[in-house]
């Protein structure tokens, strides 16, 4: 039936006797509406992870302009301090 993907997914959460139950009670036109929502889901639930999956690759990538980045602004921090440093003596 069209509802058995449904009852899979509801049983990680433990209903999954719940919906065996109510799949007697669910017109086919329902059935049809439920599995829709299902793909619906699953249509969001991969570009989500594809969305994530986009920006952990473009930190991954851009790592290298960001060290470069911190040791510019940690040299210059260092500079400056030395220079305070040097008017105290």
């Amino acid at each position: 039936m069209l509802l058995s993907s449904l009852m899979e997914d509801f049983s990680i959460f433990g209903i999954g006797w719940q919906l065996e139950v109510a799949e007697k009670n669910i017109k086919e036109c329902e059935q049809k509406n439920l599995s829709g929502l299902a793909i619906q889901r699953n249509r969001l639930t991969h570009r989500y992870l594809n969305f994530r999956w986009q920006a952990i690759k473009m930190y991954k990538d851009s790592k290298d302009v960001v060290l470069k980045l911190i040791q510019v602004v940690l040299e210059r921090e260092k500079k400056k301090r030395y220079r305070t440093e040097e008017g105290r003596i």
